[in-house]
């Protein structure tokens, strides 16, 4: 079924009409459209010219009147269906409510009539007047099961759901049997409670017609209480239907949340021939470190390339993929031997990829080097991570102030980059330089209002270095309410309320982010916490965990000194 757009009556200066009753014509079959003869006047041409000049200038409630207008006075239903389309534009609901409703007085067996007809009435919710012509609908298209499907998506919107359900059941009695009647009405039972039933017609869907609409509804509904069945269901499927991407790349999400990197590995492995799923394997196992089995993959990647062809994007990615496992491995030598192997559009990122790993290795020169000799041209994505590389650099060679000079050369250029704004703030914070702080990041928000980190470093400066609390909180809350999930931005919720003397508080956010992450200050701020609300025993046991992590930290002696936990 078609987009009938139905939206805000106040759209696009759309004239706002009274309600529109809605009352249907009565459901015919599907026929060609009987024309009037109509004779085009001078009048009636000078309304359509002017009419299209007026959706030239954006005018749309003029155009809309005046073809609706032309319909009633004419009878000809291409002129109601032009009304239909200008109301769409519009999203006016209403009006395209009114437009359609003539569209079928005058085109009674129009087959797109009749679908935006459907679409308008459900969501109306005029669920019994519409239902005959549903039921005419279905019984005339070719194909009634994919417009059941269609039906169903539409009535998933409902807020009555029970309702939504038992106009499915009547719309569709006479289709009951099709695959399709019963996988919507599982879908339709479960978002109404009845899981017992959804599962039941899920599984008679699938046992029918076994494809990946009926294989993943049947899944979904099984992994609530049934999560084994669900896995042997995708694997039994996938045996029939190996190249099933749908459902296949369902199948790798569920083992990747279940934990069952081998069997990831082995599907990796059944689909060599599809590299951009054998690299998201060989990604996503690299991350949870298991590095033989995402090697594997990605060395794969690149056995299947042929040699007499230009290295493919998917094989330059191997190469970086498996340049940063042997960073995690800590062979930095292998690491720059395989950006070394990278040719072609990618190899830029890899010489980024190589300037990093000297900077590991302390060598600053050679990694300057590097950077200096990559190609930016026409990639300001690459330029601003090349400046951001050269700033941190210059950081260890020359300092903080050298560092932001050159970001505020950068910043001539490409003033409205976010991520150099926000840096820019960083090392003016590095610097205590509190007005270009402020400057820098509340830049980086003007540029990206859902900035959380941007959000989250001007409240915590505010916190720490101003008494401007409230102003503070406003900045903190705000990150927190894009990314409550951030161990930093937790860190700060944390803080924050430490600071408000809302010491449980503290403690709540400060132990949810030390789980995230297991970082010194926050540590820090934890065993405060604990302290100020009279909990020292478990602020000595947050030390001594602190102290298996830093042992040589000078920052935990000087906070066992002042708070004088000896």
């Amino acid at each position: 079924m078609a987009d009938a757009r139905v939206a805000d009556p106040k759209a696009a200066g759309t004239p706002i009409q009274r309600t529109v009753p809605f009352e249907p014509p009565k459901a015919q079959k599907f026929q060609e459209d009987t024309l009037p003869e109509t004779e085009l006047t001078s009048s009636l041409l000078f309304q359509l010219l002017a009419s299209e000049i007026a959706l030239q200038n954006n005018e749309l409630g003029a155009a809309y009147s005046t073809y609706m207008a032309m319909a009633e006075e004419t009878g000809d239903p291409r002129l109601a269906e032009r009304a239909v389309q200008i109301a769409q534009a519009a999203r006016a609901a209403e009006e395209l409510k009114a437009a359609v409703l003539l569209w079928n007085k005058l085109a009674p067996g129009n087959k797109n009539a009749q679908e935006l007809l459907i679409q308008v009435a459900i969501h109306f919710h005029e669920y019994s007047k519409i239902l005959p012509t549903v039921q005419t609908y279905l019984s005339e298209v070719k194909e009634p099961g994919t417009e059941i499907l269609k039906l169903q998506g539409l009535l998933l919107l409902s807020q009555d759901r029970r309702r939504a359900l038992s106009f499915f059941k009547k719309a569709t009695e006479k289709f009951k049997k099709l695959p399709e009647t019963k996988l919507g009405l599982a879908r339709l039972e479960e978002i109404s409670g009845n899981s017992s039933n959804a599962l039941k017609l899920a599984r008679e869907s699938y046992k029918l017609r076994p494809n990946s609409e009926s294989v993943l509804t049947l899944v979904a509904l099984l992994l609530k209480n049934k999560p084994e069945e669900a896995r042997k269901v995708l694997e039994a499927y996938l045996v029939k239907n190996p190249t099933d991407v749908k459902v296949r790349d369902a199948y790798a999400q569920l083992l990747l949340q279940s934990g069952e990197y081998q069997k990831l590995y082995q599907l990796g492995m059944r689909n060599l021939n599809d590299p951009d799923f054998v690299l998201t394997c060989g990604l996503t196992l690299g991350q949870k470190t298991k590095f033989a089995e995402a090697t594997d993959l990605l060395n794969q990647v690149i056995k299947h390339q042929k040699t007499d062809e230009e290295q493919s994007e998917q094989v330059q990615k191997a190469y970086l993929l498996l340049s940063d496992i042997s960073l995690e491995q800590k062979d930095t030598k292998k690491a720059l031997a395989y950006c070394d192997n990278v040719i072609g559009k990618l190899k830029p990122l890899a010489a980024l990829q190589k300037a990093n790993i000297y900077v590991r290795l302390d060598n600053d020169k050679e990694a300057l080097k590097i950077l200096n000799n990559i190609s930016t041209a026409g990639n300001p994505a690459l330029q601003e991570e090349v400046t951001l590389a050269v700033a941190r650099i210059t950081v260890n060679t020359n300092g903080e102030e050298a560092a932001l000079a050159k970001l505020e050369a950068a910043l001539k250029e490409t003033p409205t980059s976010k991520n150099l704004n926000y840096e820019a703030g960083m090392l003016a914070e590095r610097l205590n330089n509190l007005d270009k702080v402020e400057s820098y990041l509340k830049q980086a928000i003007a540029i990206d209002p859902n900035y959380s980190n941007a959000y989250n470093s001007l409240g915590y400066t505010l916190l720490e270095k101003t008494n401007r609390t409230k102003e503070a909180a406003e900045y903190i809350e705000k990150a927190y309410a894009i990314d409550p999930t951030n161990p930093y931005i937790l860190d700060s919720m944390g803080w924050l309320s430490f600071k408000q003397k809302k010491y449980n508080e503290a403690i709540n956010y400060l132990n949810d982010a030390s789980q995230m992450l297991e970082s010194e200050d926050i540590f820090l701020h934890l065993i405060e916490a604990y302290w100020a609300s009279d909990q020292k025993e478990e602020a000595r046991l947050t030390l001594d965990r602190a102290r298996e992590l830093w042992p040589e930290s000078t920052d935990l002696d000087a906070l066992e000194q002042r708070l004088k936990m000896e």
